[in-house]
This record gives C-alpha cells, sequence and structure tokens, in this order.
C-alpha cells in the first residue's frame, strides 16, 4: 500500500518562506538551484516531510495542459487560488511507482502517470522522482521512492522538532472506498474525515512550544 510521503504548504515567495520557516528552527533545505526551485524542503529522520511550494512555479506548462486530465489542472489550480498554507497531501511507494498503479486501476482507482522528473539540489546529486496523479481532485496524489534516497541521515531542528505525529485530511465522503483502496489499513499517521478535500493540520513532536500560523506562512501546527 502507500504511506504518507509528505505535506505541502503553498507558499506566494519561496525564498522568503525559507528565511521564515528557518527563523522559526526548521532546517529548510533547496530543492534545487535557489535561482530557479519551486520547491524547498523540511526533512524529518522518518516519516513525512514537509514541502514549500511555489504554487504558480509548479503550474504544468501551456503546452501540455490540454493534454492533462481535468481533475489534474483542477488540482493544480486549487493549489494556484488558495492562501498559503496546507495544500496537498502526497502519498510513496516503497519502491517503484508501477505496480502499485497498477494494481490502483485494477481497483477502479485511475490515475494519470507516471510523470519521470528530476532535480538536483545545491551540492547534492540529482534525485529521480515518478508522480502520479488520480483523476479525481479528490484524493491525495502519489509517487514512488526517490531515486537515490533524498532523506538527510541526521536532521538536527533548532527548535527540537523531530517528527510528523499525525496529519489530519478531510475527503468527500464518497471517496472513501477509493481512500482505502490507495492506503489500506494506513500508515499510523493519517487521519481522515469527511468534508470538502483539505489538508487540515499536522502534529508535530518534539518542539519546545508552539508556532502560530501566521509564523509559518499559514501553515496549522499542533502539539501533541
Amino acid at each position: 500500500m502507500l504511506v504518507s510521503s509528505h505535506v505541502l504548504c503553498k507558499v506566494e515567495n519561496l525564498a522568503d518562506a525559507v528565511g521564515t520557516w528557518r527563523s522559526a528552527g526548521f532546517e529548510v533545505q533547496w530543492g534545487a538551484d535557489p535561482a530557479t526551485s519551486i520547491n524547498a524542503l523540511i526533512w524529518f529522520e522518518s516519516g513525512p516531510f514537509i514541502e514549500l511550494i511555489n504554487a504558480r512555479g509548479a503550474q504544468p506548462a501551456a503546452a501540455y495542459r490540454p493534454h492533462l486530465p481535468s481533475g489534474m489542472i483542477e488540482r493544480f489550480e486549487r493549489w494556484l487560488a488558495g492562501p498559503e498554507g496546507w495544500c496537498d497531501l502526497c502519498l510513496e511507494a516503497q519502491g517503484d511507482i508501477l505496480p502499485h498503479l497498477d494494481r490502483l486501476k485494477r481497483a477502479g482507482v485511475d490515475a494519470f502517470g507516471p510523470i519521470v522528473g528530476s532535480r538536483t539540489p545545491p551540492g547534492g546529486e540529482t534525485i529521480n522522482i515518478q508522480t502520479c496523479f488520480p483523476i479525481s481532485a479528490t484524493l491525495p496524489f502519489f509517487m514512488g521512492a526517490y531515486v537515490p534516497d533524498a532523506r538527510p541521515p541526521t536532521v538536527n531542528h533548532p527548535n527540537g522538532a523531530t517528527r510528523i505525529s499525525r496529519i489530519r485530511l478531510s475527503i468527500p465522503a464518497d471517496c472513501d472506498s477509493a481512500m482505502a483502496t490507495l492506503i489500506g489499513s494506513g500508515d499510523g499517521c493519517l487521519e481522515y474525515t469527511h468534508g470538502n478535500y483539505e489538508l487540515r493540520s499536522i502534529t508535530l513532536n518534539g518542539l519546545a512550544r508552539s508556532i502560530a500560523p501566521d509564523l509559518l506562512t499559514g501553515a496549522l501546527i499542533s502539539l501533541p
């Protein structure tokens, strides 16, 4: 099955957001050259991580949009139109995405992909990525494992943060069956309720004190 990979936080200005999260005591790694990158990552030594995403920079190129399913376009436009803060959840396969994609399609969960991409962090080696998008925009999207593994061996956030222990998501009630197909019995971190598709909040272990959302580009983080 798929497990929680990372939570996406929309930001309007990525360079400013990197500075804001660093000032709040997080180690932040640029996804690629800071001059052109559309994302930055906040890792933990295990479990899900945080991706700061420039939603405008992440939009599919105009030439490709006519070839993409409407649900995928709807997802990217929702990122663009929404406020700063949590905007989506990505799940991850423990290895190659293709067997999972076949399994999901046989179970009636149609998805577009895999889309093959890569990025090169500053001073690091190129990381290859395979991403798939459910035809429904009211389900999390998913990816294969990073090749090579991109997670740093050690992470020491000055504010004490150690791991994401809870992700709170809401999905429409009619997506229950498809969601169960995606995650099976779950990964012990993700909990979901019914409502409009929305990533609501996360619980972050290790913080000495809570951090107000207005200090984290709108992201709501709870203490255990």
